[in-house]
């Protein structure tokens, strides 16, 4: 299985979706981008995994998204390597909500975009 990934560029403040990376150099750490045939240094990008799971609206959920759940609020996607999950972890909050790529909870769970591009949704983490 080959993983799907996007890149945010902090310098550029933009996200790359898959089909907008030509490849990722390991070697000289850095990813090529089809725009321009651009480069982005490995510092100055961080590279976020698909989990391969779908919103209820079927928007595909990766690291870094923020996702409303309905009754918990606003929580950013992370990916817990130990316990093979993903985890759904509020803003100055220390709870978290674990769900797994075969669980069927992932149709109660909004992607409402993520913590890049927007980072006020995190403020309050509830919608009214």
């Amino acid at each position: 299985m080959i993983p799907k990934i996007r890149v945010w560029d902090k310098i550029k403040k933009k996200m790359y979706c898959e089909d907008e990376i030509a490849s990722i150099y390991f070697l000289t750490q850095v990813i090529s981008i089809v725009e321009k045939n651009d480069f982005i240094n490995f510092q100055d990008c961080i590279i976020m995994l698909s989990t391969r799971i779908k919103d209820k609206n079927k928007n595909e959920i990766y690291e870094g998204d923020i996702l409303y759940e309905a009754g918990i609020g606003n929580g950013v996607v992370e990916i817990d390597m130990c316990n093979g999950a993903y985890l759904l972890h509020k803003d100055k909050k220390p709870e978290k909500t674990y769900f797994y790529e075969n669980q069927e909870r992932d149709i109660y769970f909004t992607v409402l975009g993520n913590e890049f591009e927007n980072p006020e949704l995190l403020e309050d983490g509830e919608i009214e």
